[in-house]
């Protein structure tokens, strides 16, 4: 309106100074409102005790109208992922690797059935010769709680009955095993691993198939790559082969 000389400079100055005198009003009173919203979300913060993940209160260590410090004075117990602990007896702990798969019912509730897998080993026994195995599970509707009793049954690996030898042929040189298998007339060394065993008899897993010429007798006098003269072979058939 000035520009168009429809009011006067000095009624122009003075509007001009009253917009600038009332934007810094307002930049006061935001500034102000944002210190105030800070001081309460502050304020907030310590006296809300923000949980690292969520699960259900189990323990509350401190009083209504108490002042607590920072601190653990809230139990939570997270139920959606659980474990569990199996004792396994000492014949087959050498068959359960980290991994393999778990399943577990409720012992009151057959038809609840969860599926997890193995997770830790214990590395010695206790007084009864078990060991004790860790598996986890995802538990999402929370139907499994803590202290439960659990049947679990793990997946080890399966032998196959064709390969049941005298537990003389086994050569154990530390905590490895190994069988002698004669091929092109020349004594091999084959790793293998001991499963159950049954008086004198025992399971074997390795690189070996049926067919395969191993040594059940004399082999304390072979050594790898030794030649050796086949005079007499036989199909042996253990009495048993139930395992």
């Amino acid at each position: 309106m000035y520009s168009k000389e429809l009011i006067a400079k000095s009624e122009f100055d003075k509007a001009q100074q009253s917009w600038e005198e009332a934007e810094l009003n307002y930049e006061k009173i935001q500034l102000a409102k944002t210190i105030e919203i800070e001081n309460l979300q502050e304020n907030l913060r310590t006296t809300v005790a923000i949980s690292t993940g969520r699960g259900y209160i189990s323990n509350i260590t401190f009083n209504k109208g108490e002042l607590v410090n920072s601190g653990d004075y809230v139990e939570i117990i997270d139920i959606e992922k659980i474990a569990i602990t199996v004792q396994v007896p000492e014949n087959i702990i050498t068959r359960i690797k980290q991994g393999q798969q778990v399943v577990a019912k409720q012992a009151s509730a057959p038809a609840y059935i969860l599926k997890g897998s193995v997770t830790s080993m214990g590395l010695k026994a206790d007084s009864n010769r078990t060991y004790e195995v860790i598996a986890e599970f995802d538990n999402p509707n929370q139907k499994l709680l803590p202290g439960m009793l659990m049947e679990a049954q793990i997946q080890m690996v399966q032998y196959s009955a064709n390969f049941i030898i005298p537990k003389e042929s086994l050569i154990t040189e530390g905590p490895d095993q190994f069988i002698y298998r004669i091929k092109d007339g020349v004594a091999d060394k084959v790793p293998v691993e001991a499963g159950q065993s049954r008086g004198s008899l025992v399971q074997i897993n390795g690189p070996i198939k049926e067919g395969d010429l191993l040594v059940i007798q004399g082999q304390t006098y072979l050594q790898k790559g030794t030649a050796v003269n086949v005079v007499e072979t036989k199909k042996y058939l253990p009495e048993s082969k139930e395992f």
